[in-house]
């Protein structure tokens, strides 16, 4: 089985067009996240929306019902909770939202301090019973003053996610400084079941380069 590709932060139908066309499994589209560069309007996501293959669409710390009234609106494959969300609250949205459940994990950067493989193996465990779908390890970044959410840019500890990915009941997707130059090396050390990126395949914070989503996919289809 090949491993599956999510371009993230995509801003525009164009770059939606582009990543399908090259062969991407999934888009992501992050909606209403203040400081970023890749949020986008329920608007405009649901605009690329009806334009994609299997969207997802990425919050942050939104309330259950704010969460669920977007899934309403855009209809996406799947919703991606990032930031703080208790294994209760995933619980609640399985059972009154019909899109996939994908939630991010962080995983620390190798030599830093953070959870332990156990830790994050029970974590992950919880977020299985609760409902969740898939599974994103992302890189967990802490800078001063503020809380570490994921989205950096950075690679995560591969060993540690490695060790995740081999015994996850649960689609693993591993996210996190990956691009053209390091795809195949990522997927040969953690053998996810895909890999999610977005500043990796990008000429400028929020837009995608075409030439680097065609080269990501023909180093992954070589992994």
């Amino acid at each position: 089985m090949s491993v599956r590709v999510k371009i993230c932060g995509i801003t525009c139908v164009e770059d939606a067009l582009a990543a399908g066309d090259a062969g991407a499994d999934f888009i992501g589209v992050i909606v209403e996240l203040d400081g970023s560069p890749r949020s986008i309007t329920p608007a405009a996501a649901k605009r690329i929306i009806g334009e994609s293959r299997v969207p997802v669409v990425v919050l942050l710390e939104k309330s259950s019902a704010d969460i669920v009234k977007i899934a309403e609106r855009l209809q996406p494959h799947a919703i991606q909770l990032i930031g703080a969300a208790a294994p209760g609250m995933v619980e609640t949205l399985a059972s009154r939202i019909s899109a996939k459940i994908w939630k991010t994990v962080q995983v620390p950067q190798r030599g830093a301090e953070g959870m332990s493989v156990s830790e994050l193996r029970a974590l992950i465990t919880q977020y299985r019973a609760a409902g969740v779908d898939v599974i994103v390890l992302d890189t967990l970044v802490k800078l001063p003053g503020k809380t570490p959410k994921g989205g950096t840019g950075q690679v995560c500890d591969w060993d540690t996610a490695q060790q995740l990915a081999a015994e996850a009941l649960v689609p693993l997707f591993l996210a996190g400084g990956i691009s053209p130059s390091n795809a195949r090396a990522a997927i040969t050390a953690v053998r996810p079941y895909g890999i999610d990126l977005s500043s990796g395949v990008e000429k400028a914070p929020g837009k995608k380069d075409p030439r680097k989503i065609t080269e990501l996919m023909r180093m992954v289809r070589s992994a």
